[in-house]
């Protein structure tokens, strides 16, 4: 019995010892533990009680010092009445000047009687304001802060003659300030000199006399997931019984701007955090024949907005949902007056597959959906995007490697001799992933205006989710990587590819990938590094310096960052090198495309049921933005490289003849 005993009694010990509990500042009846100027202090009627007289003025604001120590993460609450002038409480702070002056630096909770002020966040003699009542606001590495949402109740009323309870919860960068129960600011802190810890102090404040008075003053330290817990516990909304007034719309919230670097001259602007519940998470985008976007939830519809003008954001009656019954749309693009899209659909609520969607009434909206081909996809690895070849005939439907092969007709660039036929074992995943998924891996499929023939142009991809022509009509793609396979021999990075016609680049399941060596798997033009490949587009049209019109844009959506792939021709082929051109954390960046008026960059986050966001980028530096004149880089390589991809797909006698004079040639 007494075995069985111990344990829980020891556990119950354990529990308590490692709780901290609330601790009481003041004991009610004098100034212990406290240090302040003399004649300012005083405890009256169980309340540390402060007063400045108009005979006596202060030169300078002082405080009341707790002489406990720095604290880091806590809770402190108390109670606080004045008039006069306004006071505050300081934490995470420090002594600044002459110690006899007790004047403090660091984070306030500001107690003021103008409303707007009352419960805000002031940094005293520091940076000043930094969140005001009913802000929610975040500061970005860079030291800017920005007003990301709204808290509490603007029809709370606060009397500061009358006794009120403030809250202060400080946890990591994150600080939360509340009045009588009601959130009044909130605060994401990531300024590089943010203080992550310092004393606490009572304000008396320069100036008209005042009186202030300070009773119940508890303090509750934090401990490892104690703090989490406290931040979870006052972000989850009144549900929980908690009277925190956070609303729940600055919860859907998109990365904020402070958080985005941009390369030199660019503006990048938030237009629209979009409100998950109600539309989704949007991971493609387009325009339509008007100007207007049209963008797609992954498990969801469609929607339309007019983008808004410089220095304007959207709010959610700008932004329209489709009438048309389709769903998980993860390629479109508009044209000959409708819209195509690439269904993958995880949930099966309609086939995967292709999809014209048309307006049957001329009333101005898409309500008519065809599906020109289904197809057998699943999970993330399936039908993306559709790209228009540079004469407009046809679309190049981009595939992964979970997309099973469809019917395609003779004619196809690509001749059907993919295999797995591997000497060693090929290791597939040790976790399962993909173990069954073999050659010839993701598809990209050359497509007639009405879905009917399909042709196999190029194959042995992982997991593509878009492309993009070049001026030369060259098509490029951004392929996956194998993460589990990272460290392995055969672990082939995200990377650029050059995709030409009959093109096999090489993915096979486990290490049975073919290396760049091999004379029958085309090389990247660019490896990039660990990464999830997303959107694909080419700068042109847009309103920036000639280097980035010209410049291919590739989009990674779990490092978060979108490069711009600086291509140069070389032989058949080119060469690239690559630069961060926006980057964020977190930035699960989608899509991208440039609008045909304004010449600006707008790109989605989101994907994967996150926070979705759409943004805008513009060059506001000093370099000249004039169109550049495309300058066609045809050589004698290529040339000759087209004129054997002409053979492709068909039975010719001279195919032969014209190809054997060239099979040493190094340029592959």
């Amino acid at each position: 019995m007494i075995r069985i005993l111990a344990l829980p009694l020891f556990f119950v010990f354990a529990v308590a010892a490692h709780a901290e509990e609330f601790q009481s500042l003041f004991n009610g009846k004098d100034l212990s533990g406290w240090a302040g100027k003399e004649g300012l202090w005083s405890v009256k009627d169980g309340a540390i009680f402060g007063q400045t007289t108009e005979n006596d003025p202060l030169e300078s604001n002082t405080f009341l010092v707790w002489q406990g120590g720095d604290v880091g993460n806590f809770i402190l609450k108390l109670k606080v009445r004045f008039s006069g002038n306004n006071t505050g409480v300081q934490y995470r702070s420090e002594l600044f000047g002459e110690p006899e002056g007790f004047a403090v630096k660091g984070y306030q909770a500001d107690l003021h009687p103008k409303p707007e002020f009352y419960g805000m966040l002031y940094a005293e003699k520091w940076r000043g304001i930094i969140a005001k009542r009913f802000q929610k606001v975040v500061v970005g590495d860079d030291g800017k802060p920005e007003v990301i949402g709204e808290v509490g109740d603007k029809n709370q009323k606060l009397v500061d003659s009358e006794w009120n309870e403030l809250t202060i919860t400080a946890v990591g960068n994150r600080q939360i300030h509340q009045v009588n129960g009601i959130t009044t600011m909130d605060l994401t802190d990531n300024h590089p000199e943010a203080k992550r810890k310092g004393i606490i102090a009572l304000q008396l404040h320069k100036g008209p006399p005042m009186k202030v008075e300070f009773k119940d003053i508890q303090l509750k330290k934090l401990k490892g997931k104690e703090g989490k817990a406290a931040i979870k516990a006052l972000a989850v909304g009144p549900e929980t019984g908690l009277k925190t007034g956070l609303k729940t719309g600055p919860e859907n919230r998109a990365t904020p701007v402070s958080r985005i670097k941009a390369a030199k001259g660019f503006k990048v602007e938030l237009l629209y955090s979009v409100p998950a519940e109600k539309q989704g998470s949007w991971v493609n985008l387009c325009t339509d024949n008007k100007g207007r976007l049209l963008v797609s939830d992954q498990f969801g519809g469609l929607y339309r907005m007019t983008p808004p003008k410089p220095g304007q954001t959207l709010d959610m009656n700008d932004v329209q949902p489709v009438p048309a019954d389709i769903r998980a749309v993860n390629g479109m693009v508009w044209s000959h007056d409708a819209l195509y899209v690439g269904v993958n659909d995880y949930e099966k609520k309609i086939s995967s597959g292709l999809y014209r969607l048309t307006d049957s009434d001329g009333d101005d909206q898409l309500d008519k959906v065809e599906c020109l081909r289904e197809m057998d996809a699943r999970g993330d690895h399936g039908v993306h995007a559709i790209v228009p070849s540079p004469d407009g005939d046809s679309f190049f439907l981009i595939t992964g490697n979970s997309t099973k092969p469809t019917e395609f007709v003779e004619s196809s660039q690509v001749p059907r001799v993919w295999g797995e036929d591997h000497l060693l074992p090929s290791f597939p995943d040790g976790r399962g992933h993909n173990r069954g998924v073999l050659a010839p891996g993701g598809i990209i499929y050359k497509v007639d205006r009405d879905g009917k023939d399909f042709e196999v142009y190029a194959n042995g991809f992982r997991n593509i989710f878009d492309a993009a022509f070049n001026h030369d009509g060259e098509l490029f793609t951004y392929d996956a990587d194998m993460e589990y396979d990272f460290n392995a021999p055969w672990y082939r990075p995200t990377r650029i590819n050059h995709v030409t016609s009959g093109a096999e680049v090489g993915w096979r399941n486990g290490a049975g990938k073919r290396p760049p060596f091999y004379a029958d798997s085309l090389p990247a033009t660019l490896d990039i590094g660990p990464g999830s490949p997303t959107g694909v587009t080419f700068g042109y049209g847009a309103k920036f310096p000639a280097k980035y019109q010209n410049a291919l844009y590739v989009l990674d959506w779990s490092w978060g960052k979108l490069y711009a792939v600086h291509l140069k021709p070389k032989g058949s082929s080119y060469t690239a090198t690559k630069e961060e051109f926006v980057t964020g954390a977190p930035l699960p960046i989608t899509d991208a495309i440039f609008h045909p008026d304004d010449g600006a960059m707008y790109f989605t986050i989101g994907g994967r049921k996150v926070q979705s966001g759409l943004y805008r980028v513009t060059y506001v530096g000093d370099e000249s933005t004039n169109p550049v004149v495309p300058e066609l880089t045809e050589n004698v390589a290529r040339t000759t490289r087209h004129r054997l991809e002409a053979f492709h797909g068909k039975k010719d006698p001279d195919a032969v003849k014209v190809a054997w004079p060239h099979l040493s040639d190094s340029d592959r």
